[in-house]
């Protein structure tokens, strides 16, 4: 099954390991290629046609943000930066003045999640300058801990569209989804101002080799597209760091055979969504 639509894919990676001042991701002596681009990826994910790409940071430097920004500016393929701008940090607000003024900022990614105490009142003071900015706040909680941390955060950052990275880091094993984790996930999609993204589903499977019976994905994206609704769900791949077999196309496939003849979900989730969250036009 080949996607019939110009997809959106909402969460990639771009690097180069050859970079003068060296990458924070990929580690050295890891398995990734020594860099990854936009031809990199369509080579990867044919059959499925991409529109063009939402770019995630994997690095917190100044000097990250900075190889980012040039990179999208010279390819039209790339519709946007998510980058990381270091919010913790002193002088925050220096930087989102500057770099707000670039129209590919789309928003603002906190990681690595250890790193942050989401109640800390500078942090907090420094997110809500993304108020009313147009600007998404993103983060994957990997934790129950940070889950209800981000929900009371997003309460707080109303003005803020907050988003929810891979799928909420579910445990897939075929069986719907545990109290502790639907719980916390129902009640963060219950805020209107937060969104999800939902991620290479092979990734969290505790089967291995990772199946492709759409069935033992189906308890997880029913859950979430249930509680955050066909309006505030996209689609991003996660690529490269996505390992999922069969490549791109299972990884699509996966979502469309899970979502059956709701074509207008489909279309929503795979394209339409990342518009209108990302202010793509």
């Amino acid at each position: 099954m080949v996607c019939r639509y110009l997809l959106i894919d909402s969460h990639v990676h771009f690097y180069d390991c050859s970079r003068p001042e060296g990458v924070l991701w990929p580690p050295a002596g890891s398995s990734y290629p020594l860099s990854a681009f936009y031809s990199d990826l369509v080579e990867f994910a044919r059959p499925v046609e991409i529109e063009g790409v939402i770019l995630v940071e994997t690095g917190s430097r100044k000097a990250d943000d900075d190889w980012l920004f040039n990179l999208a500016e010279k390819n039209s393929r790339i519709l946007g930066v998510v980058a990381h701008l270091q919010p913790g940090e002193a002088g925050f607000k220096e930087r989102l003045r500057k770099y707000s003024d670039f129209p590919k900022l789309k928003g603002i990614r906190l990681r690595p999640i250890e790193r942050y105490d989401l109640k800390d009142s500078r942090l907090r003071g420094h997110l809500k300058l993304l108020s009313n900015s147009g600007l998404t706040l993103e983060l994957g909680a990997t934790s129950n801990e940070k889950m209800i941390d981000y929900i009371d955060l997003a309460k707080e950052l109303s003005g803020v569209s907050c988003g929810l990275t891979h799928s909420g880091h579910p445990t897939i094993d075929g069986e719907p989804p545990g109290s502790e984790w639907s719980e916390s996930v129902s009640q963060f999609a219950a805020l209107r101002n937060t969104f999800c993204k939902l991620t290479s589903l092979c990734d969290f499977t505790r089967k291995r080799p990772a199946t492709e019976n759409p069935d033992y994905y189906r308890p997880v994206v029913e859950f979430l597209m249930t509680e955050f609704g066909e309006d505030r769900i996209i689609f991003g791949s996660n690529w490269p760091r996505s390992a999922s077999p069969g490549g791109y196309k299972t990884n699509v496939s996966l979502y469309q055979q899970i979502l059956g003849g709701n074509e207008i979900a489909l279309e929503k989730l795979l394209h339409l969504n990342a518009r209108r969250i990302f202010g793509l036009g």
